[in-house]
């Protein structure tokens, strides 16, 4: 792999997580971890990982599987995991589906933070109109709710159209709902 362009190998675990402070985060990249290394082993490494919420594929190559060790790797997120002696195009296969899938990953990472700074440049008030927009209340309800005029209701739900980037009710609806998914899925 070592002649592969872009790819860097680190021969100790805590090089690897050193690097990772300094890499570029437009960079989508993934881990191939052996169970056995020096100082940390490929289980410690991944759950440092998801410790820190780094949201990077992880597969693993080892001599020695255990199916114990395999199952936390998977409960854990690893893809794969690769027993030896292994072919290189399986390897190469792993990386592929590892990069591919933070490919993916920095996509929707993207996507949700556009859509979070769109919501952010939402008022209180306007938060409320969406969110009574969403449950199915038409402008007259929202405003009876609100205790505000259906002109206010106006001004506001026009607001937040152009602040979300919407030009159809339903699409007002749909990306508030797309964006209420995301934030449930940052949370898990």
């Amino acid at each position: 792999f070592r002649n592969v362009t872009g790819v860097q190998t680190c021969a100790l675990p805590i090089c690897f997580l050193k690097a990772l402070e300094s890499r570029d985060p437009t960079t989508p990249i993934c881990a191939l971890l052996d169970l056995n290394m020096p100082g940390l082993s490929g289980i410690e490494v991944q759950q440092k990982l998801n410790h820190k919420r780094q949201t990077i594929p992880v597969a693993f190559i080892t001599g020695f599987g255990q199916v114990h060790t395999a199952v936390q790797a998977f409960k854990q997120g690893a893809i794969d995991f690769i027993q030896k002696p292994f072919e290189e195009k399986t390897v190469c296969d792993v990386v592929r589906k590892m990069l591919a899938s933070a490919k993916q990953a920095q996509k929707e990472h993207g996507q949700f933070n556009e859509l979070h700074t769109r919501f952010k440049s939402l008022t209180p008030r306007e938060v409320e109109v969406l969110d009574l927009i969403v449950a199915g209340c038409i402008n007259k309800e929202v405003g009876e709710k609100l205790g505000i005029s259906i002109k206010t209701v106006e001004a506001h739900r026009a607001a937040v159209t152009v602040k979300l980037k919407v030009n159809r009710p339903a699409a007002l609806v749909e990306i508030a709902l797309k964006y209420r998914d995301m934030l449930k899925q940052r949370k898990h």
